[in-house]
């Protein structure tokens, strides 16, 4: 509970006390308070304390002053929640009553948009395409409360990493690499990272028999606790598929392990990312009906993420000749908002002090094609096309691209996808023109010339 207190955004003066920690101790009460009376007084100091981080401390005081209704609220509040866990959670409908919108607490999302609070998402990739290895980084990025890569974690996070292929040894490796990348020493992330493998720790929660589906209550237990009480903010499961025993293509059990990551983190307040497979494509990149567990996986998280290595094309297109190394990471569900735009990470190999070397993601960008370039320089493209006769065909050895190349001094191969991307623009612009014509031999080929002539 003090972990949602202070990373909730900051609170208007102006606010329904009593309303706002009324919603905040519904969400709450799943910690089941032994006595109401003390639970009550411990969301009213939290409160007391925001406010004096938001307002000062003569807000603080006012709030702190505010008459008997606020204990009497919130523990009105936590009696219902109370009374449900008494009634072993019958089913009733709940009135509802429309609430000042100031008053409702903003998402607590903690890494990005992909990561939130009591909500599982999934980021989901071929072998090989890097989705440990991106795992590590933003693991080490939450725990130091630094941005690594793309995303700002809401501040330093506590981390739990669990990887069900890989040995300590090679975590090892690999999180070292990380930390020697980026110079992150072991103050940096203080008490806020653990790790476990599976070859230590297995968690499988789930699993069918001949008599239906069995949950492991002591173990799922178990994973609760330890969330609990080490102030867990992220937990990774690397990969989903350890964490069960059932029919990936069964989508009512996939369904049924899902829900139960779900109450661990609806229970917990933890934020659950899920690694995951998808079917094999044939070499073609993945989409979202490309990830294993039928439909019943993408509809039960809330947010998801396919990687996918950079193709031959892009990596043209681009101008990077190790196209291979280079990683997209593509949102393909968020059920909060508008799915954010592309990013990339590069894979850097880091050789670790005994000799080893390991893939280490760091933060890459898609060059813009036209950083740099001015007006006078596409004139001056415009004046070496009109004193030449340059072809449209890329194939040819006259083609335009060459001359765009020599006058902006790029390098044929390794910018011919930048050079293609500056001559799309400047066709749609108008600034250049095809037009048809007949080469020395009387051939009829598509010729390059001046249309609208830029400013200088």
């Amino acid at each position: 509970m003090r972990t949602f207190f202070e990373t909730t955004q900051p609170i208007a003066p102006d606010v329904s006390v009593p309303l706002y920690l009324a919603r905040l101790s519904a969400i709450a009460w799943r910690a089941k308070p032994a006595s109401l009376h003390d639970y009550a007084r411990e969301i009213h100091e939290l409160w007391r304390q925001r406010m004096e981080g938001c307002h000062g401390q003569s807000l603080a005081q006012a709030a702190y002053a505010l008459p008997d209704q606020l204990e009497s609220t919130v523990s009105d509040f936590v009696e219902v929640g109370q009374d449900g866990w008494q009634r072993n959670e019958r089913l009733t409908a709940t009135p509802y009553f429309l609430v000042d919108e100031a008053s409702i607490p903003q998402r607590p999302t903690i890494y990005g948009t992909h990561e939130q609070r009591m909500t599982v998402s999934v980021t989901t990739a071929k072998p090989g395409a890097g989705k440990t290895t991106l795992q590590i980084a933003e693991a080490l990025a939450k725990a130091t409360g630094r941005k690594l890569l793309h995303d700002v974690p809401s501040r330093p996070l506590t981390v739990w990493l669990w990887n069900g292929e890989e040995p300590r040894e090679e975590l090892d490796r690999r999180i070292s690499g990380v930390c020697k990348h980026y110079g992150i020493s072991p103050a940096d992330i203080a008490n806020r990272l653990f790790v476990d493998t599976g070859f230590e720790q297995k968690i499988i929660i789930m699993t069918k028999t001949r008599d239906g589906l069995v949950v492991a209550r002591p173990l799922v237990e178990d994973v609760m606790k330890n969330i609990r009480e080490n102030n867990i903010d992220s937990l990774i499961i690397d990969p989903f598929v350890k964490t069960h025993a059932v029919n990936e293509n069964d989508n009512g059990d996939i369904d049924q392990v899902l829900s139960l990551w779900a109450d661990i983190s609806y229970n917990t307040g933890c934020a659950i990312t899920l690694v995951h497979h998808p079917r094999k494509t044939g070499g073609a990149p993945i989409a979202v009906d490309d990830i294993r567990g039928g439909g019943a996986l993408v509809g039960a998280v809330r947010s998801g993420r396919l990687l996918n290595r950079m193709t031959s094309e892009e990596g043209e297109k681009a101008g990077v000749a190790d196209y291979r190394d280079y990683v997209c990471i593509e949102a393909c569900k968020n059920n909060y908002g508008p799915l954010s735009e592309r990013q990339w990470f590069r894979l850097e190999a880091v050789q670790l002090t005994n000799s080893d070397t390991v893939a280490v993601a760091t933060p890459w960008m898609w060059p813009d094609a036209f950083d740099g370039l001015t007006e006078a320089r596409l004139r001056a493209v415009q004046v070496a096309v009109d004193e030449k006769r340059c072809r449209a065909d890329s194939q040819a050895a006259d083609w335009v691209g060459r001359t765009v190349g020599d006058v902006l001094n790029l390098d044929l191969p390794k910018d011919r996808g930048r050079i293609k991307t500056l001559l799309k623009t400047w066709f749609e612009r108008g600034a250049l023109v095809v037009v048809d014509g007949q080469d020395k031999r009387r051939n009829s080929r598509t010729f390059v010339k001046v249309g609208k002539w830029a400013d200088d």
